[in-house]
This record gives structure tokens, sequence and C-alpha cells, in this order.
């Protein structure tokens, strides 16, 4: 019972298709890909998650952190400061959380294109992997107590 605390987070993710999924327009708490910093805090203060600045990246980009109910996120941004990678890391208050989160996260997205990690993404070559540089959303239950969810626009293979 207690996972379901998880449920409304992984709910307000985008509406989105397992196959096709362009990650450009998921969202993660209604956060986006390429949205900038300011809009980005707005976002997280209407829903009275407390922010603090994260670790500067080496080409200039930054970040910020924010506390969630159920996690923590992480927003990186490129240096012309806009955000090309959101990262929330699940709490987990019991052994089985990252596998109700997990399924949350397919009942929410449908069948990923890659099971291990989990993988959407827009276009995937023919052989059915997501190819390197495309924008990606995955999410890896060993990744965190219950599991990590990641939205990127700078994805490697």
């Amino acid at each position: 019972m207690r996972a379901i605390c998880f449920l409304p987070a992984v709910l307000a993710l985008a509406p989105a298709l397992s196959w096709g999924l362009d990650p450009m327009t998921a969202d993660i708490l209604t956060l986006r890909l390429g949205m900038r910093s300011a809009e980005a805090m707005a976002h997280l203060a209407i829903q009275g998650a407390p922010v603090t600045q994260g670790p500067g990246a080496p080409d200039g980009g930054g970040s910020i952190l924010a506390r969630t109910r159920d996690g923590q996120l992480r927003i990186a941004f490129s240096p012309a400061g806009e955000a090309r990678e959101i990262v929330y890391m699940f709490n987990g208050r019991g052994p089985n959380e990252a596998n109700l989160v997990r399924d949350a996260v397919i009942a929410r997205f449908g069948r990923p294109l890659l099971e291990t990690p989990l993988t959407w993404c827009r276009a995937p070559m023919p052989d059915g992997v997501c190819p390197s540089g495309q924008p990606r959303l995955s999410f890896r239950p060993d990744g965190g107590p219950a599991g990590v969810l990641t939205l990127t626009a700078e994805a490697a293979p």
C-alpha cells in the first residue's frame, strides 16, 4: 500500500506511446527538455519542491536539484540555459517498490523499445536500437532505491 504514493508522481508524466515516443515532447513532473532554467524553477515552485543549485558541467552548463515527496529531481542545463537532462531518482520505502515504479512507468508510457534498461526513443534504427545522440527516455530499476527515470536530449549509445 505504501507504493501508492509513487503513483501520482509517475502518473504526472506526459502521456506517450511506446513506439515512436518523442522524448522532446515528454515531461517528468511538468518539466521538459529544452525548458529554460527560470521556467523550470517556476514549475518546481508551483509544486512546492525545495530547489538548490546543483553542480556545474565542464562545458559551462549548470544544474538544479529539487526534492519531491517521492524522490529527487536533477535538471541539467546547457550553457545556453536549456534543460538537456532531467533525472528523477525515486525513493524506496519497501523491498518491491522498484518493481512497482517500473510497472507504473510501463503502464504510463507503454512497452519500451528496449527492455534493459527500459528505453523509449522517437526513431529507432531497423535493428530496434535507439541511435546514439538521439533524445530518449529510460528507466533503470537499479539506479536508485526505487529506480531512476531519465529524460535526456544528448543520449550516448
